[in-house]
Order: structure tokens, then C-alpha cells, then sequence
């Protein structure tokens, strides 16, 4: 009798040992989220609402996870700055071309034909002020992708988010090195972070000799192509790595780009993180 309740007594220790590792584990995640590492909200909480539009900034702007906001800038004919990811309206709205082919009016008539459309009939393509003015409330930072702008589009952002106040407080990236320049040659204080294609391979000394040309550079390669030495190398020549691309869900991944010194990573949905 004395051997059985021995036996019991384990197995009830063993189980409370397992559930207080994992909310040990979990609570150490969240501290980490919290206080240092920068989780980004990819185009909103663009997993469970419309890409890019204002109920998916306002929805990742409520999450405590997220502490800043992704979005893409373009400009149409007019010159407005507009928050859409894609080179073309065909796959995500009932136009077509491109989003400068289109005056600010006639971009604001558009239907987002996206999976949640039905859900949300009435989102539209937002401005770029709306979203700065989500992220200004909520206290999120601002990870603005600039996708097609002119020299004249470049001025205005960088104007804008000076008169907004958004010194210090606000991150540009890009794919395209000719963006960075410009916005560079309109700007030198805002931290840039030059990103690089996720299938296409590169030389991290090539790269951060690029970036030391200037001041303030981060790099953001991929989740998933990121390596320990990349970050090292970065580091010693005081870059920050950041990152794009995490799976929803993929908490293992996740602390690995903890571990290895990365500031923060974009993606979908926080659940699970």
C-alpha cells in the first residue's frame, strides 16, 4: 500500500513538474517579447484580417504581443501615400495596373478582393497617416516597407514623418537598394534595414560593407536563412540583424532568433508565440 501511494505521489510530481516547466518556459518567451525583442505585426494581423488595412493594424495595435506594426508605402498618380503590398492591383482588388496608374479618388473606390472580403466589405486601401496614427495611440512602432515611390513620394514620407514627430521612433526597409539611396539622400537619422531575398544567396561581408556606408543600418534577412554567423559578423561591426517571415506558430524558431542576438521579426498572427 505504502509502494502505490510511493508511485502515486511521483507520477502527481512528474505531471506538476511538466506543467510548471512549460509555464516557466512560456512566461520566459513572453519577458523576452515584452522588454527586448521587437515581434512586428506583418501588414497588420494580416492571419486573421485583410492585409493592410485599418481593422488589421487596429487588431495587431490591441495585441500586447506585437510591438510594432508592418505596412508597404506606395504613391498613386496624385501623390498620395497608400498602404498595399502587391506590384499590381490584380490579385487583391478588382482593378488593375499598378497603384500608380490610379489617382487617390480612384484607388479609394476599389473593392479588396482578399479572402476576408465578404467579412469586411467595406475596407478600403488606407492612407499612410491612418496607419501612423494607429501605431502613434497604441505606442507600436512603425516598420514602413517602401515599395514604389517617386523622388517627389520620398520627400513627402520623410516629411511626414518628421512633422508627425516619428524621430527615432520609426523604422524604413526595403528589398531595393536605389530606395534605400534615395530615401537616405532625404534622410540619414531614421534606421534603415536593407532586406534580402530569402532564395537568393549573399555574401554578409558584401553586405555589411554596403550598409557601413551609412548611418544607422540594420539587416533583415529571412527567419529561415538567417545564421549565427551572420549576426556575429553584423554585430562586430555594429549592425543590428532583424528579421522577416516567421511562421505563425513556430515558437522553436522563434527563441533560436532570440538566442542568436536577433532584434525582432515580422509575422502574421502572435498566437502560439
Amino acid at each position: 500500500m505504502k509502494s502505490k501511494r510511493l508511485i502515486s505521489s511521483g507520477i502527481i510530481l512528474g505531471i506538476l513538474f511538466v506543467f510548471l516547466g512549460a509555464s516557466y518556459m512560456e512566461e520566459k518567451t513572453e519577458y523576452i517579447l515584452e522588454t527586448s525583442f521587437v515581434l512586428q505585426g506583418h501588414r497588420g494581423l494580416s492571419n486573421r484580417y485583410p492585409e493592410n488595412t485599418m481593422v488589421s493594424f487596429q487588431a495587431a495595435a490591441e495585441s500586447e504581443k506585437y510591438r510594432g506594426i508592418e505596412t508597404d508605402v506606395q504613391e498613386t498618380k496624385d501623390g498620395v501615400l497608400v498602404l498595399f503590398h502587391d506590384d499590381t492591383l490584380d490579385k487583391k482588388t478588382d482593378a488593375e495596373g499598378k497603384i500608380s496608374d490610379y489617382t487617390f479618388d480612384q484607388v479609394r473606390q476599389m473593392n479588396l478582393d482578399v479572402k476576408h472580403s465578404k467579412e469586411y466589405p467595406d475596407e478600403k486601401i488606407p492612407v499612410l497617416e491612418d496607419y501612423l496614427q494607429i501605431c502613434k495611440e497604441s505606442g507600436k512602432i512603425p516598420y514602413i516597407e517602401l515599395k514604389s515611390l517617386t523622388e517627389k513620394g520620398m520627400a513627402a514620407l520623410v516629411a511626414m514623418l518628421d512633422e508627425e514627430g516619428w524621430q527615432d521612433r520609426c523604422v524604413i526597409t526595403t528589398f531595393e537598394k536605389d530606395l534605400l539611396e534615395l530615401f537616405r539622400a532625404h534622410n540619414s537619422s531614421y534606421p534603415v534595414e536593407y532586406m534580402v531575398d530569402k532564395d537568393e544567396p549573399y555574401d554578409i561581408e558584401e553586405i555589411v560593407g554596403y550598409l557601413e556606408q551609412y548611418e544607422n543600418m540594420v539587416f533583415r534577412p529571412s527567419a529561415y536563412v538567417v545564421t549565427e554567423e551572420d549576426v556575429k559578423v553584423c554585430r562586430e561591426h555594429g549592425i543590428d540583424v532583424e528579421c522577416y517571415g516567421l511562421k505563425v506558430g513556430d515558437k522553436k524558431q522563434l527563441k533560436r532568433l532570440i538566442s542568436m542576438g536577433v532584434k525582432g521579426v515580422t509575422c502574421n498572427d502572435c498566437e502560439g508565440l
